[in-house]
């Protein structure tokens, strides 16, 4: 897969940006605050180390890719003031399928917290911070 490798790090606009734990919460705490100020109820969160998996609650006109950019606008906002500077943390597109049912959204909402491969940070509504190493019994207090 080298040939995928280089093609990819061709594309890229600027060096990779990988994420750290710290920097996870940073952009889950923005994008909660945010959000919340939209009026949009984060059900589920997850922040790898070059993307996130959330399930968000909304109504009114917001299209599911204006939501999705504005979550990354969200996390952008948060991270460039920690970071001092001004920086591109997130690629353009991405996923947002609209969920139909109660079962469709526990479904997302299961796999957000708990099918990801090295999440840095996790946060449900329901339970708050997870700690990545124990999904189902250890977490971080509700703010």
């Amino acid at each position: 897969m080298p040939g995928l490798y280089a093609s990819a790090r061709q594309s890229l606009k600027g060096r990779p940006v990988w994420l750290s734990a710290g920097q996870a919460r940073i952009a889950i705490g923005s994008m909660l605050n945010k959000s919340e100020r939209r009026g949009w109820r984060i059900e589920a969160l997850c922040v790898m180390r070059n993307h996130f998996h959330a399930v968000v609650g909304c109504v009114g006109d917001a299209s599911f890719k204006r939501v999705l950019a504005n979550l990354k606008a969200f996390a952008s906002e948060g991270l460039n003031n920690q970071a001092g500077e001004p920086s591109r943390w997130w690629t353009r597109g991405g996923s947002a399928p609209l969920l139909r049912d109660e079962r469709a959204i526990e479904t997302a909402i299961h796999y957000v917290l708990h099918k990801q491969q090295h999440p840095l940070a996790r946060w449900s509504a329901r339970d708050g911070f997870l700690l990545p190493t124990d999904p189902t019994t250890r977490t971080y207090p509700r703010k």
